[in-house]
């Protein structure tokens, strides 16, 4: 597993990124998702006109970490990663654990981390 973690003032456009990052991987063949604190990520995948199941808030994302869709992927990508609070822990702590028992996981995992 890689980690990628990328650092942006808030408003420098690093939801656009991740957006464009998820939807590359996506045109690639790739199965990718992005992760974000919004509870309204719909309206952010019509926002950045990337696919609706390509997006998934931080709540969701807690709830099936371990679910096989998650196994599925090739890359995560965490935007507004400082944000974001977690039920049990840090994700990243979680994926490497699971990677380290042996479980598949995603190759690739990017964070968006915003400096004020």
């Amino acid at each position: 597993m890689q980690i990628h973690q990328l650092t942006g003032k808030q408003g420098s456009g690093s939801t656009t990124v991740a957006c464009a990052i998820v939807e590359g991987l996506h045109l690639q063949g790739f199965k990718a998702l992005l992760v974000m604190p919004t509870e309204h990520e719909a309206e952010f995948a019509r926002k950045y006109r990337i696919n609706t199941g390509q997006v998934m808030s931080t709540r969701q994302f807690d709830r099936v970490m371990t679910a096989l869709t998650i196994r599925q992927l090739d890359a995560i990508v965490f935007d507004g990663f400082d944000r974001m609070t977690w039920r049990d822990g840090c994700p990243l702590a979680r994926l490497n654990h699971m990677s380290t028992g042996g479980a598949p996981v995603p190759r690739q995992v990017f964070t968006f981390v915003n400096q004020p």
